[in-house]
């Protein structure tokens, strides 16, 4: 499995005692997924980390994220990934090659599982699919956040628990902390979001004739 496959697979299991402070936990993600589902475009840097006590794994790596409706673009470990809604393209460059798929409807029912499949939910993934608690304010680089915990109602998730921070000022993402049955952690600290950014579509289809020497291999058959 690669890590990127590990990085945008998600969640498991459940946690009792959410209910008095569900109602201020939802009050604030819902005002999170309005106001980024408001937006016609998102740009966002952020930050990986994978860390695994255990097994001595403690990494970070920088992404970049261009997204417009269901179409996005993801550049992430070396791997630049393309989706213009119908089609997605994985582009590594290491290895000369792209490789072609199509965006399946039960990924799009299965979003939870595969948030990064379609970026635009790495910031609204919470709205549906997850017991919530509110837990405390905090205060984090200066900025005043909101912490919230979710659980999901599959239990068959990878993923038991999921640390929500939400920007008390601008209700944006400020960082998701998910953790794994296996002990491994994996957050996802967003270093700017900026909406509204023009975007040609374009930019969302790998072009093959950038890349002539580049391998394609079609997985659509």
């Amino acid at each position: 499995m690669t890590r990127l496959s590990i990085i945008i697979i998600f969640l498991t299991t459940a946690l009792v005692g959410y209910g008095q402070k569900e109602p201020k936990a939802k009050s604030i993600l819902d005002k999170v997924s309005s106001k980024t589902k408001s937006y016609k475009t998102i740009k966002s840097d952020f930050s990986y980390n994978m860390e695994n006590l255990q097994d001595g794994v403690n990494e970070t790596f920088e992404g970049t994220v261009f997204v417009k409706g269901d179409k996005f673009k993801l550049l992430l470990m070396g791997t630049e990934t393309y989706s213009n809604g119908k089609q997605r393209w994985v582009y590594m460059p290491d290895e000369d090659e792209v490789n072609l798929y199509d965006v399946e409807k039960k990924d799009r029912k299965n979003k939870d599982d595969d948030v990064l499949s379609n970026p635009s939910d790495l910031f609204t993934i919470y709205s549906k699919g997850f017991k919530y608690k509110y837990i405390s304010e905090v205060v984090e680089n200066g900025r005043k956040l909101y912490l919230i915990e979710l659980v999901p109602r599959n239990k068959k998730k990878r993923f038991f628990k999921i640390k929500v921070k939400v920007d008390k000022a601008k209700y944006h993402l400020y960082s998701i902390k998910y953790f794994s049955k296996d002990g491994s952690r994996y957050t996802i600290k967003v270093k700017n979001f900026r909406p509204n950014v023009k975007m040609n579509d374009a930019m969302f289809t790998y072009n093959t004739k950038t890349n002539p020497d580049v391998e394609l291999i079609d997985m659509r058959e």
